[in-house]
């Protein structure tokens, strides 16, 4: 992947720039809350009937669209629900957490093995 070169100019690109916008913007916040602000946004844009189609970026599209113009990805690691460890290095074979003995993964009603909690990564 090799990022643009040049100064970057979104002026023209509304949808792009106020999507990376909203998702700078929420950045401590969860991805539901991104998608929610950009739901209500996209509903705004319709009542007040500019004439142009305006429909935000998903959060995955806007991180790939970031990721895209500036070569940078994020790469996603479990982390302990209160944030005392991140399971990596020598912590990602825990099941869980060395401090509060908080499990890695949460039970599911279908058995499923090794699903993480919601909210529960660390971007590095």
């Amino acid at each position: 992947m090799h990022p643009i070169q040049e100064p970057l100019d979104l002026a023209a690109e509304l949808v792009i720039l106020t999507s990376i916008e909203l998702f700078l913007d929420t950045t401590t916040a969860s991805q539901n809350v991104y998608e929610n602000i950009c739901a209500t946004f996209t509903q705004h844009m319709q009542r007040i009937n500019l004439g142009v189609e305006f429909e935000l970026l998903s959060h995955y599209r806007v991180e790939a669209t970031i990721a895209e113009l500036t070569g940078v990805k994020s790469i996603m690691h479990d982390m302990c629900l209160n944030t005392c460890i991140a399971y990596m290095g020598p912590f990602s074979e825990l099941s869980s957490c060395l401090k509060c003995q908080e499990p890695q993964y949460k039970t599911t009603p279908a058995g499923r093995e090794r699903q993480p909690h919601d909210e529960q990564s660390v971007v590095t």
